[in-house]
């Protein structure tokens, strides 16, 4: 289980040696002051984007998940994230990290980001794993080589099925986060680091920066098919229609050199 959970941790994939350069905010009164300068970004933007829309849906979301303690927001300074998500193993709750270095860049639209990661590790929850075991083995071993770099997972029988549910279930979370980001950004949200403004140019980002600059074989076909699946199904649809999807798993196996 612990595998799947990495998958929605991170929104720049950090190393070791960037955890390493992260501050977390400890001290109360800055954290209050943090606190107060999100809340204040936070009501601006809700007040500003399309009423009906689903930015203001998730914006309010947000907002009563926040209240009811099921995702808590905690800052930290340093490294070359915006922001990280974090989701228990035996809860259906999240905590969302934000960079205090980024605020200018436009904390809401990396909140809405971290938020869409933390509603996957909710809505799919930690007993999903439990009763398939057969994925959670695979999304372990996904974890321990995509972000471990564990080489001798490569050996294992099932290296490229645990390749191939891992790396699909990678690009939906992201496109997903990326998708709720980019619609908040066109809803008037303010972002000055991303560039996407289409689902197409998401499509690109997520399969270049997250499985082919990792060595992970994807084609045009392959990927626009997982964003049409990911347009409309939950987390639990969409890795057990993935998991027992025999063609698609040949295809992806065929990319893999």
């Amino acid at each position: 289980m612990k595998g799947i959970f990495k998958l929605l941790i991170l929104l720049d994939l950090l190393s070791t040696s960037v955890f390493a350069q992260i501050e977390h905010v400890s001290d109360k009164n800055e954290a209050e002051g943090w606190n107060a300068i999100l809340t204040g970004k936070f009501n601006q933007a809700l007040s500003s984007v399309p009423k009906g829309s689903f930015t203001h849906s998730r914006l309010n979301e947000i907002a009563s998940l926040k209240n009811s303690g099921d995702v808590n927001i905690t800052f930290f300074k340093g490294g070359n994230s915006r922001g990280m998500h974090n989701g228990g193993n035996d809860c259906d709750c999240s905590t969302i990290y934000l960079n205090v270095d980024y605020f200018d860049t436009g904390p809401i639209s990396t909140l809405v980001h971290e938020f869409e990661h933390a509603k996957h590790h909710m809505l799919l929850g930690y007993k999903f794993f439990a009763h398939n075991p057969g994925i959670d083995e695979l999304t372990d071993m996904f974890g321990a080589y995509y972000y471990g770099g564990d080489e001798s997972i490569k050996n294992n029988p099932k290296f490229l099925d645990a390749l191939y549910v891992g790396s699909a279930f990678l690009f939906y979370t992201e496109y997903k986060s990326f998708r709720a980001q980019v619609d908040a950004i066109n809803d008037g949200v303010k972002d000055t680091v991303r560039p996407e403004r289409t689902a197409e140019e998401i499509v690109e980002t997520v399969a270049n920066d997250y499985l082919i600059n990792y060595g992970i074989g994807v084609d045009a076909d392959y990927v626009v098919a997982l964003a049409q699946l990911a347009e409309t199904a939950t987390p639990k649809d969409f890795i057990l229609t993935v998991a027992h999807n025999q063609q698609f798993k040949a295809y992806f196996k065929s990319l893999q050199k």
